[in-house]
């Protein structure tokens, strides 16, 4: 064979290797970008496409919102009969947050019925981008999703490789451990996942810090919230007992003092709850399925309705005054004493 047909072949080859590998790419669709898939069950998504269709959903029919991070995204329900869209793909920071809010037409900000914000620990960090997971990410929400198809599509790689491998196996052959639903969340296979006990855990699988761009970017939340007419509620992920016991409580005073000095009017201060936090069974935290502190289905439901949809009292703080309250009467539970 002449070189240069062997060149040729040779190019050939792998030009119908790609193109078979894109074909496959698109009818498997493991990252939900399209629109078709011959597969039913989903269990990856895309950070820059996912939000926009949830967005889009918003144009269709009434929903609740539910702004937050890993920690939020299995909460599938608030017990009502709204269905709630879980935006924990935007992982929580309130610039991106704000991007998807004031995308928003009129049609579809009276299509939200309320909206729920979990604050967690590392989420306010405005545009710092240390932060791997919560870092801000631009997303023209109005941009067409076939200018996001297509690039996609022409750009295979080793973790799309994988994807479709994976969203196969899942489908036909083995179980996962998960499930995507269509409105964002993630459902656990298990309900009641539980994690054993450590006997010494020294660090969190989160950072506990916040920027001051972070915190007036929350504001800029609640302040679009009241100009709209908009109930929020915002609350704090809750941790096992041996996390909390490294959360420094001076950091959470500094956060939501500013917060609630600057229009935040309460949230519900989750970190520790008794028979939850610390609800021990044959060593086993029983409402917690791992170390980064991810609540179990069962109990990331129980927490958020008895607590935020039922608007308890109980760990409801409203000013200054209760957050101080709150911290010195939780302060055993804390990395130290609040000196207030």
């Amino acid at each position: 064979m002449k070189p240069k047909q062997w060149n040729f072949n040779l190019i050939l080859f792998f030009f119908i290797i790609y193109s078979i590998t894109i074909l496959i790419y698109y009818i498997v669709n493991p990252y939900q970008i399209f629109e078709y898939s011959i597969t039913k069950k989903k269990f990856f998504y895309s950070q820059n496409e996912y939000p926009i269709k949830l967005f889009n959903k918003l144009k269709t029919k009434k929903y609740s919102l539910l702004f937050g991070t890993s920690r939020s995204q299995r909460v599938q329900t608030d017990g009502t009969n709204t269905p709630i869209l879980n935006l924990a793909s935007l992982y929580g920071n309130p610039l991106s947050v704000l991007d998807f809010l004031h995308q928003l037409n009129q049609k579809q900000i009276k299509n939200i019925d309320k909206i729920y914000y979990l604050v967690d620990d590392h989420c306010l960090n405005g545009y710092d981008t240390t932060d791997e997971h919560s870092h801000y990410k631009k997303i023209n929400f109005h941009k067409s999703l076939k200018i996001y198809d297509l690039t996609n599509l022409l750009e295979i790689n080793q973790d799309k490789i994988a994807r479709i491998i994976d969203d196969i196996k899942y489908n036909f052959f083995k179980q996962n451990t998960y499930v995507l639903t269509e409105n964002g969340a993630m459902n656990r296979v298990n309900d009641l996942e539980y994690y054993n006990v450590p006997d010494i855990y020294k660090t969190k699988s989160t950072r506990q810090y916040y920027e001051e761009d972070g915190l007036n970017a929350l504001i800029e939340v609640n302040n679009f919230c009241i100009k709209n007419n908009l109930t929020i509620s915002y609350y704090t992920p809750t941790h096992f007992d041996k996390y909390d016991k490294l959360m420094n409580p001076k950091i959470i005073y500094k956060k939501w003092s500013y917060l609630l000095d600057n229009g935040i009017d309460s949230f519900y201060a989750l970190w520790y709850i008794d028979d939850i936090s610390n609800l021990i069974k044959d060593n086993h935290y029983v409402a917690f399925s791992d170390k980064h502190s991810h609540m179990n289905n069962f109990y990331v439901h129980k927490v958020f309705i008895d607590n935020v949809v039922k608007d308890s009292r109980q760990y409801k703080v409203s000013n200054k005054k209760e957050l101080i309250l709150y911290l010195k009467k939780n302060q055993k539970y804390f990395l130290s004493k609040l000196k207030k």
